[in-house]
């Protein structure tokens, strides 16, 4: 008697149809979901840098004689004598445009997987309603 242990070539050829279909049909929606992941966190992101933009500017508005925001806008604009009305009236002006880099050494903007290229800008202004916007630059790069 013979034993007839194992698969014919038929059943292997079958199989292996069947899990190649399976992988045509999953492929592309696999591919597409982790597109469509890496662009949501990429849009979290950018999102974060706005609101620690934000802060950033609301720390400038508020900004008052004793407050730590001086030394900042003193370096960020390379002077020593920098006032708060001068750094409310250059926000309401022209804005003020700071890098990813500068959020993040201030700590305004957290990135600790070096996700966003740190030379991107942000411009920071103060509308007449008192709101304050932000802008991202086109030279912002997220993964």
């Amino acid at each position: 008697m013979k034993n007839n242990k194992g698969f014919t070539l038929i059943e292997v050829i079958v199989t292996v149809s069947i899990l190649a279909i399976i992988m045509i049909i999953t492929i592309p929606s696999i591919n597409n979901v982790m597109k469509n992941s890496k662009e949501q966190i990429s849009s979290i992101t950018k999102k974060n840098i706005e609101e620690s933009a934000k802060l950033f500017g609301q720390e400038v508005y508020m900004c008052d004689r004793t407050s730590d925001i001086i030394s900042v806008l003193n370096k960020l604009f390379n002077r020593s004598n920098i006032t708060c009305k001068e750094a409310r009236n250059i926000l309401t002006s022209s804005g003020i445009t700071v890098t990813i880099g500068f959020l993040k050494e201030k700590e305004y903007f957290s990135d600790r997987s070096n996700n966003c290229d740190e030379t991107g800008e942000v411009l920071v202004k103060l509308q007449t309603n008192e709101k304050i916007t932000v802008e991202l630059q086109s030279n912002i790069k997220c993964k």
